[in-house]
């Protein structure tokens, strides 16, 4: 979890989807806790494992909301 000094402490997954890396944040610290982050970044690999992309995914949620 990296600490840039003009950010918020968030919890970021790291993957890679067609070969292109990218990044997803699973939320704030201290908001979202270890346990949390963790369902979180398993439902991001299960999304993987199925073939979709998790950032997608996840505005498709936001948007629906």
């Amino acid at each position: 979890m990296p600490l840039p000094c003009h950010r918020a402490p968030s919890w970021r997954v790291d993957y890679a989807y067609f070969g292109k890396r990218k990044t997803l944040t699973l939320g704030v610290y201290p908001a979202l806790g270890l346990a949390d982050a963790r369902t979180r970044r398993d439902e991001v690999k299960k999304k993987l494992s199925e073939g979709l992309d998790p950032s997608l995914a996840k505005k498709r949620e936001v948007r629906s909301l």
